[in-house]
């Protein structure tokens, strides 16, 4: 499910599935698998925070086993960009994360404990923008999900990222991770960095990503 966040109060505006065929000027997007069992508060107003509160609660609730949420788009500001060695991305307001083709996404090292299972989810979109008045040096259609060169909506490939557990000093890869499986990891630690690579042609937006562990 697509919930969508007013830019302005951060609160919550609506939700949908895709394709979300109309323009989301002056909204931004967070993403909520549908398998997640996820349930706002009956109020009225129901920010940004409240929600991924509660979305962070559904995956432990899925997977009760796997407690520890090491990463997410929810604590990007916390763990902190490896802007050194990241190459080939934007970084905006409201945990925009834009990856460019070929272009790497990388953590700072993480605190890591030996563990013996994880599980990674992650997802993205392209960002279109359409003109209908070519007159007008500004877009009045933005457009979630939407591919330019094609003129459709699609929804978005987990393969089109390449997403590795790296080691602190990010000179190996230990873990190639699978969308939506646990994985056995055994790693003594003391640290581990996330590295997320687009593999694809296009610049996409990396919204949807979190990374458990038992």
């Amino acid at each position: 499910m697509k919930y969508l966040i007013n830019k302005t109060n951060n609160y919550v505006q609506g939700v949908r599935k895709e394709p979300l065929d109309f323009s989301i000027s002056g909204l931004y997007i967070i993403d909520v698998e549908d398998k997640l069992p996820i349930k706002l508060p009956d109020t009225p107003i129901v920010t940004s925070s409240i929600l991924e509160s509660n979305k962070i609660d559904a995956y432990h609730r899925l997977l009760p086993h796997l407690p520890n949420d090491l990463v997410g788009e929810y604590n990007t500001t916390t763990v902190g960009i490896d802007s050194a060695q990241s190459n080939g991305i934007s970084v905006g307001i409201q945990k925009t994360i834009v990856i460019y083709p070929g272009g790497t996404f990388l953590t700072n090292a993480l605190a890591f404990s030996s563990t013996s299972l994880i599980y990674a989810h992650w997802s993205g979109f392209l960002l279109g923008i359409r003109y209908s008045d070519y007159l007008n040096p500004h877009p009045n259609e933005i457009l979630y999900s939407y591919n330019e060169n094609t003129s459709l909506f699609e929804e978005f490939n987990p393969l089109n990222f390449l997403v590795e557990i790296r080691d602190a000093a990010n000179t190996m890869t230990l873990l190639a991770l699978n969308p939506d499986q646990e994985i056995p990891f055994i790693f003594g630690g003391p640290s581990i960095r996330i590295r997320i690579t687009n593999t694809t042609l296009l610049p996409y937006h990396l919204s949807d990503w979190i990374l458990l562990s038992n």
